[in-house]
């Protein structure tokens, strides 16, 4: 996200929908002072023909889209309830935009259809999730920066709790974090799982956390990084994208 500039704070975000992101709840909640949400980036935003307004025979020339930075308003906030009315700092928002995004060729991430950090003999998955996210804090020029790709290994469940004091202060059930290898994650980044129908499925959201430490200086590991997990939050997910809100909360739904 990013509308007026913030030297050290741009959240991510995941496209899910045509015209819905999902980010986590502290970012789209607590606003530094004398800022507001801005609009929704996405950087290398692939223009189809339509949009860039090419003719077959252009097309069959081999003439292709120049590169397109698409700057989208977000129309609402939901803020997920155990957030709002209980203070789970870990947990999620959906954002709508203010139109869907139109090209076919920006196709949203699946929201998982099942716990794949599970495996089939109940333990936690061995297997790897793949987190991209831009190398830079702060991308300022979102065609131009890389962006990186890195492999991560979920930890026990036990490591995320030793740095909590005395209890798990995140208020979060145990079900819907995790901690992983790697370090330097900033919030909202996505961890995915590539399915074998070739579908990628969003399963976590980087809850931020310790920079890498130096090298050169022996001190004790920071904490691990924490992820919020999706697939407990598919259901409310789906809900509320669709119009029909879930039960109690259901004057909670600002897209009525």
């Amino acid at each position: 996200m990013n509308g007026t500039p913030h030297y050290y704070r741009v959240p991510r975000v995941v496209l899910i929908s045509r015209q819905f992101v999902l980010s986590t709840a502290v970012d789209a909640a607590q606003i530094p002072d004398g800022f507001a949400l801005g609009n929704i980036v996405f950087g290398d935003y692939e223009r189809d023909e339509n949009e860039c307004k090419i003719s077959i025979t252009e097309i069959a020339d081999g003439t292709e889209c120049e590169p397109a930075v698409l700057l989208m308003p977000i129309a609402d906030v939901l803020l997920h309830p155990e957030y709002k009315h209980f203070g789970v700092r870990h947990s999620i928002a959906l954002m709508k935009l203010i139109t869907p995004v139109k090209s076919q060729y920006m196709v949203p991430a699946c929201l998982p259809f099942k716990n794949f950090l599970i495996g089939k003999n109940g333990r936690q998955t061995t297997d790897s999730i793949y987190h991209i996210d831009f190398i830079s804090d702060v991308p300022r020029d979102f065609i131009e920066e890389e962006k990186e790709i890195s492999k991560l290994k979920l930890l026990p469940r036990e490591v995320c709790y030793l740095y909590d004091n005395p209890v798990n202060v995140s208020k979060i059930p145990k079900g819907r974090m995790a901690c992983s290898s790697g370090c330097g994650f900033y919030s909202g980044s996505p961890g995915f799982v590539h399915e074998h129908t070739g579908h990628w499925s969003v399963v976590s959201l980087s809850q931020g956390g310790s920079p890498c430490p130096d090298p050169l200086r022996q001190r004790r590991p920071p904490p691990p990084p924490r992820h919020t997990l999706i697939y407990p939050y598919v259901p409310w997910i789906t809900a509320a994208i669709t119009g029909k809100a879930v039960g109690a909360f259901a004057k909670d739904d600002p897209f009525d």
